[in-house]
């Protein structure tokens, strides 16, 4: 039967947080273990969890495990990359925008050429480009190694590679698996020795490949829109203008280097009427350079001397606009030189920015606004007794998330809040219902809204009751019965993924009872 429906209004949540200490440690002498393996790297998966990718066994094997928001474990066991051969090792990973983990991997044997592969995980731990993923390219057979993988802002992923002859590669990969612009993709440049290529997506959806003083940018089709050989960065971000932020170097080599900023806009022009800004000097050979951006701000992170004494951790924020926001040589971290420099920059909310470092074989950390003020107090957050973070990534919430490994392989993950205080998960209200506090029947947004290629939908339950979740287009035709069946009291989710279906607005309807609820959902192809 046909129902129409008039959507009056859009649900507004209160997001009035409650606090749960859950199995995240909450000592800096101790960690929340989740397995055994080596060479860890931690994705975030959107929600304040993590996916924890790592290498175990001889011939190596690659693991995947899921963390949830609280600190355990979400899937009864790892899960393993599949390939043809005897070893599959990751290289990169990196999340897709919808919840999705895309990584690339080399499956290989010994005295064999490598077959470089890609493969999409689901929150689930289901594989979604086949059981043992996709050859890279296949019309290049030989020695391949991956060199760049970032998000194509489409649920999909840019990818660079150099191929058997040395050649470097591009192509964009749909979020089906799907090679968008050819078998071999595009090429970039021929016969190279590069060693550490860059890939920046721009805020513009554009492709910009740099290599030393090359500089080259694609489209989201793949066309070649301009070369540019005018500068030789450091790191690279993109501003939310469509522009990009690097750095740049001179000096006396090693001890006495300048660090600059610059910045281009999306045609590559010189962005900023200065079109330097100093940053730093005194930067030794091999130090720590980081480059952040968060809010329009952009963070610096060097490490040099500071009257005279070397070693030292400084930061310096700079503004969209070009102009350095704290004291002209930036804010110290300490004022003792540091044996082992470790610095880490995790953008917070409301544009603050947190800081982690090693000190005095403690892993510290604090929290401050864009003036160079400090959040947390006097005294530094006191992260780890033990010196073995290597990851530190943003937890959605405004804390973060650091992980490492300990003796006898032992891989942790744990987590700061927005407090400062570890091991505290602050949730909404939509978080604490999940959480099995169910205060009467609801229906939340589908998130991701707009969506594509699925969405996820929530509901809850206070009573045992019969539900109906079914999907409807704008005319009121039913096209997917996602729900039929009677559930007792509780938190739920179920997936929705269009098949046949054309871009547009849809409307899914919850009836429990006499509970009848709708949101409306935006499907973009």
């Amino acid at each position: 039967m046909k129902k129409t429906f008039l959507i009056l209004f859009i649900l507004v949540f209160s997001f009035s947080p409650g606090i749960i200490y859950s199995q995240w440690s909450t000592s800096p002498d101790s960690h929340n273990v989740i397995g055994y393996g080596s060479t860890i790297k931690v994705i975030g998966d959107g929600t304040g969890g993590c996916y924890v990718i790592f290498k175990y066994n001889s011939p190596t094997k690659t693991g995947i495990l899921k963390v949830d928001k609280y600190g355990a474990l979400e899937w009864p066991e790892r899960v393993e990359l599949k390939g043809t051969r005897a070893m599959q090792t990751y290289d990169l990973a990196i999340p897709d925008g919808a919840g999705n983990l895309i990584i690339s991997y080399s499956d290989m044997s010994y005295g064999t050429h490598a077959l470089l592969k890609l493969q999409k995980i689901d929150k689930f731990g289901n594989f979604l480009w086949k059981d043992t993923g996709f050859w890279i390219d296949s019309t290049h057979s030989g020695m391949q190694s991956i060199k760049s993988l970032v998000q194509d802002g489409e649920y999909g992923c840019v990818l660079t590679w150099k191929d058997s002859i040395s050649d470097v590669r591009i192509n964009r990969i749909a979020p089906n698996g799907k090679k968008l612009w050819g078998e071999g993709g595009k090429l970039v440049i021929v016969k190279t020795h590069l060693v550490k290529p860059k890939l920046i997506k721009t805020s513009q959806d554009k492709f910009v490949f740099v290599e030393e003083d090359l500089w080259k940018w694609f489209d989201n089709q793949g066309n070649l829109l301009l070369t540019d050989t005018s500068h030789y960065p450091g790191n690279l971000i993109s501003a939310e203008d469509g522009g990009i932020v690097f750095e740049t170097y001179d000096g006396d080599w090693p001890e006495n280097w300048n660090m600059y900023l610059r910045k281009v806009d999306s045609l590559g022009a010189p962005a900023w009427e200065n079109q330097r800004i100093h940053i730093a000097d005194s930067l030794f050979y091999n130090t720590p350079v980081l480059l952040y951006e968060n809010e329009a701000n952009f963070i610096s992170l060097w490490v040099g001397k500071n009257n005279g004494v070397g070693n030292i951790p400084h930061f310096q924020i700079t503004n969209a606009n070009g102009e350095k926001l704290l004291t002209p040589e930036g804010y110290s971290l300490c004022n003792d030189s540091l044996y082992y420099p470790f610095i880490f920059a995790i953008p917070s909310s409301g544009g603050n920015t947190i800081l982690a470092y090693e000190y005095n074989d403690h892993i510290r950390a604090q929290m401050f606004d864009t003036l160079g003020n400090i959040i947390w107090g006097d005294s530094d957050v006191i992260v780890s007794n033990n010196p073995s973070a290597e990851i530190f990534i943003p937890d959605e919430k405004g804390g973060f998330l650091y992980a490492g490994q300990l003796y006898e392989f032992a891989l942790y993950v744990d987590q700061v809040s927005v407090n400062g205080n570890l091991g505290e998960v602050i949730v909404t209200r939509f978080e604490e219902n999940a959480s099995g506090i169910q205060k009467g029947f609801e229906l939340f947004q589908n998130y991701p809204n707009p969506f594509n290629p699925s969405t996820l939908i929530k509901y809850q339950l206070p009573e045992k009751t019969h539900v109906k979740v079914e999907v409807f287009n704008i005319l009121g035709q039913s096209v997917k019965i996602l729900v039929d069946e009677e559930k007792p009291a509780g938190y739920y989710e179920t997936e929705f993924t269009p098949v046949n279906l054309a871009s547009g607005v849809y409307i899914c309807n919850i009836r429990a009872g006499k509970f009848d609820q709708s949101v409306k959902m935006i499907y973009m192809k």
